[in-house]
């Protein structure tokens, strides 16, 4: 998944560097606000990145990202659980050799 991040320029949606614009700002010809262009774009991309994530999981890993909001906090919270797997994995590993 990191090769595609990175060619795509987007690893920076993951790995929390590129954050969300504002949705709404002020807008120019009067007090009221307006949806921002920049947080519609970003929020697409981000649409994107999640369903590439989506696609690269297992049926039993998909259940660990649903309601979460952004491909940042998918990302994180398939960090957080599969990292202590194989930081167990590792460690059985070491073991048995």
């Amino acid at each position: 998944m990191m090769p595609v991040l990175h060619t795509q320029q987007v690893k920076g949606l993951v790995d929390g560097s590129i954050v969300a614009p504002l949705r709404f700002v002020p807008s120019d010809s009067s007090n009221m606000l307006v949806e921002n262009h920049a947080y519609i774009q970003w929020f697409i991309l981000d649409q994107t990145i999640q369903s590439w994530i989506v696609s690269t999981l297992s049926e039993s890993a998909v259940g660990y990202t649903l309601g979460l909001p952004t491909a940042c906090a998918m990302w994180q919270k398939l960090k957080t659980t599969f990292a202590s797997t194989n930081q167990a994995r590792l460690n059985h590993l070491r073991f048995q050799l």
